[in-house]
């Protein structure tokens, strides 16, 4: 022990607790040059290294001195003399007069309001364009196989929709609408299968894979063939410029930092569980223009009349006012000025080109079929 005079006044009187029990003990406290040494009648004399003390400030000016040593179920130390913490701060290491002096914290505090205000731009800036990013190019590498076990995951979430119109001649109708739109490797490199949901709700939904679900109360609103044609190759661009599987790219690592954060650093079922239901997959207003652009080309190349799929979107979004079903389809696939010019300007595209005349999809009786209530319903397989 050092010569008291170098710490001013010599004994300090307090309460410790010793951490295992509700009991009061009152002590003195010597400051020396390692740490503190507490002796009281009922505790003996218990030395307290500097290395091991934190303050607790409860912010109040005049409330007493609070130190603790340990973390779980720690011992306390008070001292009523505010007069006490001066004297620890000369004999403390620097680290704890630093941590112990308010003044200093209160610099600290505000050096640190710009690095959090830069570390919250930053996160935003990489939730908006640096995890994209990382997607885009992430997706590009994902197998086939993974792309459908997805997608088969989402629409074995539908059977609370409605089930399945399984008729041979709307399935044989269908397929023909299909197979002429993907002719050629216009699909990419993905199966499709559609099925048709026996439901009044009036959309389509695209899952990762090639998984297309058309609600039957969609082909009751279209009015021609080549306005479904129009829909779904709309909805088969989503699936061939993977963005279905992009969305779920972006949304994983978000899903990971909220679980980390609520679960304590637990990972279990965030991407497992991620994006699963197929209505709530929403995709970015770029995907939807790239969407309409793609599946507008498509229409093209197969020789579909493309201003059926013009005609079907602008008619949804003029019934949406009115009418609850359509308005489900259009907030799936929202639309604004910019989207319809695009639109207007590919069918003007396709009718200058000369690319050879529409030819057509169905017979009227193929299409009364469609069109027809679903007749033998059937679970999802």
């Amino acid at each position: 022990m050092h010569h008291p005079a170098a710490f001013g006044r010599f004994e300090w009187a307090g309460v410790y607790f010793d951490g295992r029990s509700a009991a009061r003990h009152e002590v003195t406290i010597v400051v020396e040059r390692e740490g503190l040494r507490i002796t009281g009648a009922r505790i003996g004399q218990v030395a307290w290294p500097f290395a091991d003390i934190r303050q607790v400030d409860s912010g109040v000016a005049d409330d007493p001195i609070r130190l603790e040593r340990g973390l779980t179920d720690p011992e306390i130390l008070v001292v009523a003399d505010r007069g006490f913490l001066p004297a620890v701060q000369r004999a403390a290491p620097e680290s704890l007069a630093r941590a112990a002096d308010p003044a200093r914290r209160l610099r600290l505090s505000r050096r640190l309001i710009p690095i959090t205000i830069g570390a919250v731009v930053l996160l935003i800036a990489g939730y908006l364009w640096g995890i994209p990013w990382l997607a885009d190019r992430a997706a590009r590498r994902v197998p086939v196989e993974w792309e459908n076990s997805m997608g088969r995951a989402m629409v074995d979430r539908l059977p609370e929709f409605g089930a399945v119109c399984a008729d041979p001649e709307r399935v044989q109708a269908l397929r023909q609408i299909v197979d002429r739109l993907i002719a050629d490797g216009r699909g990419g490199r993905y199966t499709y299968e559609v099925r048709v949901i026996d439901s009044k709700l009036v959309n389509a939904l695209a899952a990762p894979g090639g998984q297309i679900v058309v609600f039957q109360g969609l082909i009751a609103q279209a009015e021609s063939p080549e306005e479904l044609a129009g829909v779904l190759g709309h909805e088969f661009q989503h699936v061939r410029l993977q963005h279905g599987t992009k969305a779920i790219l972006r949304e994983v690592p978000m899903r990971l930092i909220a679980s980390a954060v609520s679960s304590g650093g637990s990972f279990s079922g965030p991407v497992t569980g991620v994006a699963t239901t197929l209505a709530g997959l929403r995709y970015s207003r770029g995907d939807e223009i790239e969407a309409d652009r793609e599946g507008m080309r498509m229409l093209r190349a197969a020789r579909v009349a493309p201003d059926g799929m013009l005609a079907f979107f602008e008619r949804m979004v003029a019934e949406s006012g009115d009418t609850p079903s359509a308005l489900s389809y259009v907030s799936s696939h929202p639309r604004d000025a910019d989207r319809r010019a695009a639109l207007e300007a590919l069918a003007r595209d396709a009718t200058a080109a000369g690319e050879g005349a529409p030819l057509p999809l169905l017979t009227a009786a193929e299409w009364a079929t469609l069109k027809r209530p679903c007749t033998h319903p059937a679970p999802i397989p």
